[in-house]
């Protein structure tokens, strides 16, 4: 989307949302999943855009502090991060096209404290977990619990229980489709 006069102040805001966001996750290198984000633009020039920008983000689980989900590799909650974040071009054609080929810079870079899983909205929950895999997470419950009627699933938010149950399920239609059935290690 080209940043011009005629769009709209949301069209606008969206537009350098969807840039900070690939630009974020290239930084990091896409190892965090953001959930849900947005930029608010706070000032402008022709060649540069100043905005506060904040989201909900997944943390790699080895870049969490808190921890993980009993018996499995996911983060038992996400991080709201906030900063002001400024893009810069050589030419104002390049600002107005909003190019990733800008200098990207943030500061006021502030992480909040954890945001519980069933505090997410169905739509961020299915953001958060669009990148993992089920048969992983459904072998590490079935490791964990030993069987898929032992899963105690209310030691996990209740807005994942399904999900995790589904992970469960389709760990055991792989087994019966597959010739060779999965190993999972003794605990």
């Amino acid at each position: 989307m080209s940043f011009s006069m005629k769009s709209t102040k949301a069209q606008r805001n969206q537009a350098v949302t969807d840039l900070a966001r690939t630009l974020f996750q290239e930084v990091d290198h896409y190892q965090n999943q953001i959930v849900s984000c947005s930029a608010t633009i706070v000032a402008s020039s022709p060649t540069t855009i100043k905005a506060r920008w904040s989201a909900k983000v997944l943390l790699d689980v080895d870049r969490t502090s808190k921890g993980n989900l009993d018996g499995i590799v996911l983060a038992d909650s996400l991080v709201y991060e906030e900063c002001t974040i400024c893009l810069s071009w050589k030419t104002a054609e390049a600002c107005a096209a909003l190019s990733e080929g800008c200098d990207f810079t943030w500061d006021d870079f502030v992480i909040s404290d954890a945001i519980a899983w069933d505090a997410l909205t169905p739509r961020e929950i299915r953001s958060a977990l669009e990148r993992e895999d089920e048969i992983a997470l459904g072998e590490q419950l079935l490791e964990r619990w030993g069987s898929a009627g032992d899963v105690n699933y209310t030691q996990y938010p209740r807005r994942l229980r399904a999900y995790l149950s589904g992970c469960v399920e389709a760990v055991r239609k792989f087994e019966r489709r597959s010739p060779r059935k999965l190993r999972r290690r003794s605990s």
